[in-house]
């Protein structure tokens, strides 16, 4: 997990540039975060979360927005999502709907072979 903004560039290789320029909230961050655990953890499938659990916004993104990835062999997938809820909901929320996306990937793999 990179809660900290300079952990997913450190450890995860997230651009720093990318960072600074929109925050930690977008699409591409959660790109580069899932291919940064992929990377360093040697795995075959990296999952990552990004976003606005609240109680205030972010970088100009509103409580509740969220980006998850999942990066593998066959590349990655990216969602925007838009909870509702409190802190833990959200939180709750980002990590179910992710697994959901890796579901969605293994499937489309498992089709493939």
């Amino acid at each position: 997990m990179s809660y900290a903004t300079d952990v997913k560039a450190s450890v995860l290789g997230v651009d720093v540039e990318l960072l600074a320029a929109g925050g930690a909230v977008q699409a591409r961050v959660a790109i580069q975060m899932a291919s940064g655990a992929r990377r360093v953890l040697g795995a075959t499938y990296g999952l990552a979360t990004t976003g606005v659990a609240g109680p205030t916004e972010q970088d100009g993104q509103p409580v509740g927005r969220a980006f998850i990835a999942v990066d593998g062999p066959a590349g990655a997938q990216v969602r925007q999502l838009d909870l509702i809820g409190d802190r833990d909901g959200i939180r709750e929320g980002c990590s179910i709907a992710v697994l959901e996306l890796l579901s969605q990937v293994l499937e489309s793999a498992r089709a493939v072979d």
